[in-house]
This record gives structure tokens, C-alpha cells and sequence, in this order.
């Protein structure tokens, strides 16, 4: 088993009937040491995965977003020339439930405008983003213990394109996440360079995490900056509840 170039686990085994040859020996062989040389010379987890609480340090995300790019064009042009007789199994616990789809910042304006009469709760977030992916699964149970929309929609924005290449180039990273995290509610990935969409939102950094009353009116921004300010602590999912249930009871 190794990483695939978006950061996915495949595992890769060989077809009853076929041999691997020796060109997909050498194709292997390039891949693991490929994989080696791009973690030996990227920064380490931490300081990779903390940058986009660092809104002044984003020139680091692009680099990590640059040596991915890469790594994925040099993956699949390997899977296409050379890998005849291999099968790569994804993980079979994904549901087909889970849905990820590009927008601008308009598009996602009106997709807030559709649940008007809801309550809304929108989760900024990114893959590279460490506290980002801890939190997640807040915005799951969230979803999951307020009636899956009913009465509360969820939605979750992906900040994982940097504008280098396109932006489905990081789709597959950010769906494999949201599958693994069962996120069944609406999943949206900017279509928009991070930086553009950051200023769009008038966003400094992530996790952040936007609520909406039932007229589509922002009532409350949680991020790390208000977080300090008003709690003295990062929030949690727990904060964003206590704000939900006032609304709820309108």
C-alpha cells in the first residue's frame, strides 16, 4: 500500500491473471521515491498543516499546493501510460451519498439564498488546515442531530484550490475526505483562487464557520480571531450550537 498524490490511501494489487511487468516495476519504483523526495523536501506535517491559520503565510500553501499539482500530472500520466493489468481499489466504505461541487462566490451566495427559512451553517475549511479537519465532525453531528436540513442546513466550503492548475485538481483529495467523514449535506469547493474567496468573505483565516437565521442574515462569524477576542480559546462545534438554538426558537 502507499499514498496516492492527493493524499488518498489506495491499495494496489495485481489481477489474478497478469504479471506486473517491468515498466510497472520502474513506474513503482519512481512513485515511492517521487513520494520520498516531495516529503523529505516539503515542510514538516505541522508547519504544513498550521499555515492556513497564518493568514500572512499563504505563499507557504502555495508552494505545498504547487508540489501536489505536480505530483498528481506526473500520477496520472503513470496510471494512463503504464499501469495495463493493476487495479486500484478505493475505499469501499465510500458512500455514493456524498457530493462535491465547484462554486464562485456568487454561486455560493445563492445557494445560502435557497435555504432561506432555515437556519444555516456554513464550515470554511481546507485539507491543509490541521484544526480544520479536527473540527469537521462537528459539522456532521450537526447536521445528523438537527434533521439532516430540516431545520438547520450544514454546507461546507473547500479553500484547498490555491489557483495553480485547476481547480479539480484538489477534487479528489477534498471529496475523498468528505466521503470518509460521511458529510451527506451540501459540499461545495471554490472554484476561485483561495485568496480571492478569502477576501470575498472578508475571511483572514480558517476554520471559520458562518451562521445564518432563517431570513438569511448573518448573525454570527466564528474564527480565530473573534474566538480569542470573545472566548479566549479557539471555538468549537459546541460554541456554534449554543448560538443555533436561540435562532431555533424564533
Amino acid at each position: 500500500m502507499f499514498e496516492a498524490a492527493h493524499g488518498g490511501s489506495y491499495t494496489i494489487r495485481r489481477a489474478s491473471s497478469m504479471r506486473i511487468t517491468k515498466n510497472q516495476e520502474r513506474f513503482l519504483m519512481y512513485f515511492k521515491l517521487m513520494h520520498r523526495a516531495q516529503n523529505a523536501s516539503s515542510l514538516s506535517p505541522s508547519e504544513i498543516q498550521d499555515t492556513s491559520r497564518i493568514p500572512r503565510e499563504r505563499s507557504i500553501r502555495k508552494i505545498h499546493a504547487m508540489i501536489q499539482h505536480k505530483a498528481l500530472i506526473v500520477f496520472g500520466i503513470a496510471i494512463t501510460a503504464g499501469l495495463a493489468g493493476m487495479v486500484v481499489d478505493a475505499d469501499e466504505s465510500i458512500t455514493d451519498e456524498v457530493h462535491l461541487r465547484l462554486v464562485d462566490h456568487d454561486e455560493l451566495s445563492k445557494e445560502i439564498a435557497k435555504a432561506k427559512g432555515r437556519v444555516v451553517v456554513l464550515d470554511c475549511w481546507s485539507t491543509s488546515c490541521a484544526p480544520c479537519i479536527r473540527e469537521f465532525p462537528g459539522l456532521v453531528a450537526l447536521h445528523n442531530r438537527y434533521g439532516h436540513g430540516k431545520d438547520v442546513v450544514c454546507m461546507s466550503l473547500s479553500l484547498d484550490y490555491e489557483g495553480i492548475g485547476k481547480p479539480e485538481a484538489v477534487q479528489g483529495r477534498v471529496l475523498e475526505f468528505l466521503k470518509s467523514q460521511k458529510a451527506t449535506f451540501t459540499n461545495m469547493l471554490s472554484r476561485e483562487d483561495a485568496d480571492v474567496m478569502y477576501r470575498k468573505l472578508m475571511l483572514d483565516s480558517v476554520p471559520a464557520v458562518f451562521l445564518y437565521d432563517q431570513t438569511g442574515t448573518l448573525v454570527v462569524q466564528f474564527d480565530d480571531d473573534s474566538a480569542k477576542k470573545t472566548l479566549g480559546r479557539p471555538f468549537t462545534y459546541a460554541d456554534v450550537e449554543k448560538a443555533i438554538v436561540p435562532l431555533l426558537m424564533r
